[in-house]
């Protein structure tokens, strides 16, 4: 079994990747009569747009979103966890399905990444009224840090759905929108909701206790026997990354090595006089296709200037032009 923490982590998306707009994704919850349930989340980050936006080395995208998963799962904060699956898309996307297993919601706090949001969903039973379901933030909550340094352009194309299937018969709901008998949902869109949660009241009203959803017990039971194989396809998907970017740095530091040679025989060539020579080794970096822009740009201003040195003056302009 899972280490269980007092307070229960749910991220409604990846910890990591999530800590940021750029999103589009649901999270499924069902809630049985005692406050135990399940949370079902699927979603799509795309990382690629996340660090455009930031200094965040794409490079090592797979490294990152496997070791943030990693953590969610292995953490602790759930019963179980099941049906997990990952996949880096071929244009850098990160997806992620899973569904956790927990034993009271109102013990749950819900975290983008490490950071802590505020929002609270809370069952409330009382014997002088029907239950709730409540979306809320906690009183005197403030933004964490690690949020509010972010730009706010990652927030606009921040999209989840949070759908919640409740264990009665919805009687009335202020502000969610209501799918069905006992199904309603809130829609996370953009940076807005924080203000939005502070002004709305968020909650629907069920007409009794209800039951259960589904077997609780059962269905963690089962979950767990998978949670080695999980934490066990990780592990060997982390390694399977390390190796390639080991690779990929190595083949990197080879060829910046190939390139500074290059450019020192060039440099050597001028130093003799032998322009025409240092022109034909500064134009094999820039054409060559794995060259990186630092090495195109140095080889292709000492173009400009041997074409100076050799009095072709409007050739030496025109390429000065071109690296500026």
């Amino acid at each position: 079994m899972l280490n269980v923490k007092t307070k229960y982590l749910l991220s409604l998306l990846l910890p990591f990747v999530f800590v940021s707009g750029c999103i589009n994704g649901q999270a499924v919850l069902s809630i049985n009569k005692d406050g135990s349930g399940r949370v079902s989340v699927e979603g799509l980050f795309d990382y690629p747009a996340y660090c455009f936006q930031t200094t965040s080395d794409c490079a090592a995208a797979e490294q990152f979103f496997l070791e943030q998963l990693k953590t969610m799962i292995s953490s602790g904060g759930f019963d179980a966890w099941s049906d997990v699956k990952w996949k880096i898309l071929d244009d850098g996307r990160c997806y992620f399905k899973g569904t956790a297993y927990f034993k009271d919601i109102n013990k749950i706090d819900f975290f983008i990444g490490s950071a802590k949001t505020g929002l609270k969903l809370a069952l409330n039973r009382r014997q002088d009224a029907k239950p709730t379901v409540e979306l809320k933030l906690q009183d005197n909550f403030k933004l964490d840090p690690q949020i509010r340094k972010l730009p706010s352009v990652l927030f606009e194309t921040f999209s989840l759905n949070l759908v919640i299937i409740v264990p009665a018969e919805i009687e009335k709901s202020e502000n969610f929108q209501h799918l069905d008998k006992q199904t309603v949902m809130f829609v996370f869109s953009g940076g807005q909701w924080l203000t939005y949660l502070r002004n709305n009241t968020v909650k629907t009203t069920l007409i009794s206790d209800g039951n259960d959803l589904f077997d609780y017990k059962s269905q963690v039971d089962d979950a767990q026997n998978d949670y080695e194989k999980i934490l066990k396809g990780l592990e060997l998907a982390q390694k399977t990354a390390y190796a390639a970017k080991d690779s990929q740095d190595a083949n990197l530091v080879s060829a910046e090595k190939d390139f500074n040679a290059q450019l020192r025989e060039g440099l050597a060539a001028e130093a003799d006089g032998d322009f025409e020579k240092a022109v034909k080794i500064y134009e094999y970096v820039v054409k060559d296709s794995n060259a990186n822009e630092k090495f195109r740009a140095g080889a292709s201003y000492q173009i400009g200037v041997c074409l100076f040195q050799m009095e072709r003056n409007e050739q030496a302009i025109s390429q000065f032009e071109y690296v500026i």
